[in-house]
């Protein structure tokens, strides 16, 4: 995924779709779901690491 201030890239178009409706979600929903993105994003970075 490719971004800056104008500009957003992402070439997964089922995950754009969902990334769309995350948008539309109060903060408190955006919330939980980049705290559920950090945590997995975390845990692909270490499997990644260790195996």
């Amino acid at each position: 995924m490719l971004y800056n201030d104008e500009t957003v890239s992402i070439k997964d178009k089922e995950l754009l779709k969902k990334f769309e409706v995350i948008q539309e979600m109060n903060e408190e929903d955006k919330a939980l779901i980049k705290r559920f993105l950090d945590l997995t994003i975390r845990d692909y970075k270490a499997k990644k690491t260790y195996s």
